[in-house]
């Protein structure tokens, strides 16, 4: 039988640099291109001017065109073959890209109907202001985890949760500093609550990978995961989100956080225990 080809770090390696060299030009090209004459060829005027879509379709078209250049050229891969493959990565990421168009299209309808104004005024009199992170976190947490992306779920709840957190409390301008804490978590809890959703979720493309990288069973992999990343929100929340919303101290909310999860690793964790025999699989469930 013949021999699996000798993999190549370079092969993977290229068309990454390629799609990263490729659009930094581009946002470049494309920002200078855009420059008002009374504006300074600076690097913040440059990137604010640019036009993001096109460098990253310059770059993506010219990564994949490099990777399969690459795979053919060394006789990895036939042309049908490396065609198939792209084809196949395609389909990975339909689902993903039928997602944040249904979640752009969202956001659209929402701002479209008012329905931040909308939540601003009903709730500026009825919700704590201390509670709008913690409320907004586990918000975030649960849409990321249902639609399995954090991108989508950012897109959807920061239009709604900047204007409401500027209601409920004045804003970054007003002259209590707990205030502007609060819209300053609120929106962190925005970008966290996704990323947590979206890491537990059984249909985030992240996780999909992730056990396919490390031929792990699907299900065993989000199982497994679900009891730490939990308990780093809940962590979260108890120890971030609602003391820092109440006026404590970023530096005290971190430090009690941080002792919080090493104490729950002394306390619940257990060390992994010796196979019996080479390649015998680590019991699920311990650290």
């Amino acid at each position: 039988a013949a021999s699996a080809p000798r993999g190549r770090w370079w092969n993977g390696a290229i068309p990454v640099a390629t799609l990263v060299i490729t659009v930094l030009w581009g946002l470049v090209y494309t920002g200078l291109s855009a420059l008002g004459p009374d504006d300074e060829p600076i690097l913040r005027n440059i990137f604010g001017n640019a036009d993001p879509f096109t460098p990253l379709l310059w770059g993506s078209v010219l990564g994949c065109v490099v990777a399969v250049g690459l795979a053919v050229l060394q006789r990895i891969l036939s042309v049908a073959e490396a065609m198939r493959a792209w084809l196949g990565g395609l389909k990975a990421m339909f689902l993903a890209v039928v997602i944040l168009l249904l979640a752009w299209s969202l956001g659209e309808v929402t701002q479209t109907l008012g329905t931040a104004p909308y939540l601003s005024q009903v709730l500026s009199e009825r919700m704590p202001p201390q509670m709008l992170p913690t409320s907004v976190f586990v918000v975030a947490s649960l849409i990321a985890f249902a639609t399995g992306t954090s991108w989508a779920t950012m897109a959807i709840l920061v239009p709604l949760v900047v204007p409401l957190s500027i209601a409920l409390t004045g804003g970054l301008t007003a002259a209590n500093s707990v205030d502007q804490a609060i819209v300053l978590g609120a929106i962190g809890s925005v970008l966290a609550g996704a990323i947590l959703g979206d890491h537990c979720s059984p249909i985030s493309d992240t996780t999909v990978m992730s056990s396919m990288a490390s031929s792990c069973d699907h299900v065993d992999h989000v199982r497994t995961q679900l009891p730490y990343a939990i308990m780093v929100g809940a962590v979260g929340i108890v120890f971030g989100y609602i003391p820092s919303a109440l006026g404590v101290s970023a530096w005290v909310c971190l430090l009690a956080g941080g002792g919080a999860i090493w104490g729950a690793i002394l306390f619940f964790g257990q060390p992994v225990e010796a196979a019996a025999e080479v390649g015998e699989p680590t019991p699920v469930g311990r650290v």
